[in-house]
């Protein structure tokens, strides 16, 4: 299996070479912390404390479901947001996301030694006897340390926690473990993201369907006229298998070690030339540029379904984002050159795209981000 990715999402990784190169010590820590404890956050700590910069690898990254309740990338912000409590600076972690082989051992060890600069990496820490396995039977050049909890944290000092008892907690409504164990950029993330009731309709397994396939984000784009609000939109190519001529949002498929967030300002680059990035990614929204504009990314939901006549031939699920331009329509429009799979780009008032539709589910993530910017501007 080819685990190639863009020069973008490698660039990223490059605080690794930083690290090796300054004499520092990497370690890995593989595991999917869904949802982050004060566990997850003693290991993390005492490794720093033993000078390791952190490269933190997030399991089951596109899984939707009663033992992944929330997406990785959001589980990323509540891991970061702990550890810069904690005192641990953001150049000293990094985070990838790695998703699930089921029953492929070889294939998820085989991914994670492709992790850009994964050759600089000194240790693995993880208390699962599965991960130590897999790796030094898939990996036997490699001569990884292995670190337990107990390598590195004093016995009266190890926590007897899991994410399993967390999320249980969370359903039950047991207060006294929830805030006993939950690790403060969890509780906040939840408080300020989420209801509570939201969360338990989730770990009942009530959730959108999360469909296996190519996994996509998209990118709804709002600009004002001075008189209502319009969004970019451009035509699918008279060739495409799905939705040929079809008005569509930017967007496509995330790449290897790539977080969603940072697949859709890409995308939207791509395919519109608008240069955009993300400036700080450790907080949701998250801080973006957006044509030498300050902008926030915001999530919108995930969309799925099993219905080809909607989600198209290829499978999959998408994750949603969208942003706003903070200037003129004609000072966007001057910015826009079509250059991949969407022509004719153009600003469009709403009334007037959903009246047309979009591709693929995209009508639908349009109302979606519109509600979202009407309770974003009635604050």
């Amino acid at each position: 299996m080819d685990f190639a990715t863009n020069d973008q999402v490698r660039h990223s990784f490059v605080e690794i070479l930083t690290w090796s190169e300054t004499g520092h010590k990497i370690v890995f820590w593989p595991g999917r912390a869904k949802f982050p404890h004060i566990g997850h956050l003693s290991f993390l700590k005492a490794l720093h404390n033993k000078g390791y910069k952190l490269l933190i690898g997030n399991g089951s990254c596109y899984s939707i479901d009663p033992r992944n309740p929330v997406h990785v990338f959001q589980i990323q912000v509540m891991l970061a947001q702990s550890l810069l409590k904690e005192g641990i600076p953001e150049k000293d972690f990094l985070f990838v996301p790695i998703p699930d082989f089921p029953d492929d051992d070889e294939q998820w060890a085989l991914y994670i030694a492709n992790i850009p600069h994964f050759e600089l990496v000194d240790a693995v820490a993880t208390d699962n006897p599965e991960v130590i396995t897999a790796l030094e039977k898939h990996l036997p050049g490699r001569h990884l340390n292995m670190l337990r909890r107990e390598d590195v944290i004093c016995d009266e000092d190890l926590i007897d926690i899991c994410a399993t008892q967390l999320r249980e907690a969370l359903l039950h409504n047991n207060v006294e473990t929830w805030m006993k164990f939950a690790a403060t950029g969890t509780r906040e993330f939840i408080l300020h993201t989420f209801d509570y009731a939201q969360i338990r309709r989730i770990l009942l397994g009530n959730e959108k369907d999360f469909v296996p396939g190519r996994q996509c984000v998209d990118m709804v784009i709002f600009v004002n006229d001075g008189i209502e609000w319009n969004v970019l939109v451009g035509d699918r190519r008279a060739d495409k298998d799905d939705f040929p001529n079809k008005r569509a949002l930017p967007g496509g498929g995330i790449d290897n070690y790539e977080s969603p967030p940072a697949a859709a300002v890409r995308e939207m680059t791509e395919e519109t030339g608008i240069e955009a990035q993300i400036t700080y990614q450790n907080t949701l929204p998250m801080e973006m540029v957006l044509g030498c504009k300050l902008a926030a990314l915001h999530f919108v939901d995930m969309y799925s379904s099993r219905d080809p006549r909607i989600a198209g031939t290829k499978g999959g699920s998408s994750l949603c984002f969208m942003t706003i331009f903070d200037g003129g329509k004609r000072e966007f429009e001057d910015m826009l050159v079509a250059n991949s799979d969407l022509v004719n780009l153009r600003l469009e008032r709403i009334s007037t795209v959903l009246e047309h539709g979009l591709a693929f589910q995209q009508t639908q993530m349009l109302r979606d981000a519109f509600r979202k910017l009407e309770r974003i501007r009635r604050r």
